[in-house]
């Protein structure tokens, strides 16, 4: 006779090796549906895979995978697909529900087909109230069609018995903006304030930001006014468009005094408001104040972001403070913060001009790595900025080097070693920059610097080479050459040995 414990032990047996069975018949489990959604790129086969699950409740309660759907068939230009999985959507029982109309409707606009939500609107299967009239006049509203909004405005609410709400007023009022009807938005304010809908601060900025940008202060500076007199309290998307448009106007300080009055009543400013001031402060040419505020901002324990950096970048090269641009640069392209093209450009001009070619090379490698990359005309024109010094670079003036070698027996190095650290800095600042145009003033200027040179030249060349030999030429070749590779840009290369030889004669 068999005891309790043993006979458990049968059981527990006999179930473990009828699930092994089960698992080793069994085909392997597919990914689940809305994976396969998401994974599909062909829409003919996308469009098959969710009306073959059209009444998967998984599916249809699911409203990212109804906005990705239809956003990739809009994009793939199949609108009878769209058209086709919507109308079988309104034929399920979820569409007694306005919610679930509501999302229709949306998906509607968002494929950019109009008829089809307001048609949907005017044939719901269910009270309409204003959260359906707001999705449809939020469709309207991405029409931009005047005049079918304002027919939607003035015929159904009465038909349907529909009150409107401060949300129904601020799609209005944002609709009328991006049209530039801006007289009729403050009306329908106005008209709207005497049926008892409030405006809110959404209602104010949207109104400010429109005059402000349409250049009319007087009636923006009205406004706020007029939202403080009624109790309505700027929040910070509100202060943010009144310091935006002082700097726009070039008023930095203005700007930064109302961002120290958000501080007083309560409202911390973000990363928006920090670059917009630092941006009027360097628009006004005060790079200093600018610096402060960004250290301010650091002080605080705030991060600046992308923005402030590429600001802050962009107006330092304009400034020729190009060791503080080079280090924000690098820092910003450490985080995948890359300025855009023609900041970059400027840094490695100014890297170039004061001689700091190294720094303007490690710019340009870190920009080859960018993800996603620049463009190869883009990368091109970095290149070519620092094409002739790269070449200059690589060489380490072996040419110069060797000739300097062949004429003196003990080599420069050899003799001095910081002299030719030193000839190479002192060179550097020789260098001409130009047109053809601009060549002869800046030869005249090169020449008068060869010839303050030349009494230290001549100090520091052995005795025993002719004062205007081939030798002595050579070890000056050598302490200029960066001179005449550049000019051999423009010029011959015998002429301009001959004109300096002249003119040290």
């Amino acid at each position: 006779m068999l005891s309790l414990r043993s006979s458990r032990r049968l059981c527990h047996s006999a179930a473990d090796s009828s699930l092994i069975r089960l698992h080793s018949n069994s085909k392997p489990l597919e990914p689940p549906l809305l994976d396969k959604l998401k994974a599909e790129r062909d829409p003919d086969k996308l469009f098959h895979l969710f009306k073959a699950n059209a009444n998967n409740r998984l599916l249809i309660e699911n409203r990212l995978a109804f906005d990705d759907t239809v956003s990739r068939l809009a994009g793939a230009r199949r609108f009878d697909y769209i058209e086709h999985l919507l109308e079988h959507q309104k034929t399920l029982p979820h569409a007694r529900r306005e919610g679930f109309i509501v999302r229709i409707i949306t998906l509607y606009g968002k494929a950019g087909m109009t008829n089809h939500a307001i048609d949907t609107f005017y044939h719901m299967h269910c009270r309409r109230t204003v959260k359906s009239f707001n999705a449809a006049l939020k469709v309207l509203a991405l029409s931009r069609n005047f005049h079918s909004i304002l027919d939607f405005l003035t015929q159904v609410p009465p038909r349907f018995d529909i009150q409107l709400d401060t949300f129904s007023v601020n799609i209005v009022i944002k609709a009328f903006c991006d049209l530039r009807k801006l007289q009729e938005a403050y009306l329908f304010m106005l008209e709207s304030e005497k049926k008892g809908v409030q405006p809110d601060v959404v209602t104010y900025t949207t109104l400010l930001s429109a005059f402000y940008n349409d250049k009319r202060w007087e009636i923006g500076n009205g406004l706020w006014n007029r939202m403080v007199l009624k109790g309505c309290m700027p929040n910070i998307a509100t202060f943010n468009v009144r310091i935006q448009f002082l700097v726009s106007m070039r008023r930095a300080w203005d700007a930064n005094e109302l961002m120290d009055l958000m501080r007083r009543v309560g409202i911390a400013p973000d990363q928006v408001t920090f670059n917009l001031v630092i941006k009027g402060f360097c628009q006004a040419g005060y790079l200093d104040i600018a610096k402060r505020v960004l250290s301010s901002l650091q002080g605080m324990g705030y991060e600046p972001n992308a923005k402030v950096h590429q600001t802050m970048i962009h107006y330092l090269c304009k400034s020729g403070d190009f060791d503080l641009a080079y280090t924000m640069c690098k820092y910003s392209m450490g985080r995948n913060w890359f300025p855009n093209v023609d900041t970059i450009c400027m840094l490695l001009e100014g890297l170039k001009g004061n001689g700091q070619i190294q720094k303007g090379i490690n710019i340009l490698s870190t920009a080859r790595k960018r993800v996603p990359p620049f463009s190869s005309n883009h990368l091109a024109s970095m290149q070519s900025i620092l094409s002739v010094e790269s070449r200059y670079n690589e060489h380490h003036y072996s040419d110069s080097e060797a000739v300097w070698s062949t004429s003196v027996h003990t080599p420069l190095a050899k003799r001095e070693p910081g002299l030719r650290r030193q000839h190479i800095q002192e060179e550097q600042c020789y260098g001409l920059r130009g047109n053809k145009a601009k060549i002869s003033s800046q030869y005249k200027c090169v020449v008068g610097k060869i010839k303050s040179r030349r009494n230290h030249l001549l100090s520091q060349a052995p005795t025993t080479i002719p004062l205007h030999s081939g030798k002595f030429f050579a070890y000056l070749a050598f302490c200029s050459y960066k001179i005449l590779e550049m000019l051999h840009l423009w010029l011959k290369k015998d002429f301009i040995l001959i004109r300096i030889a002249d003119h040290l004669n």
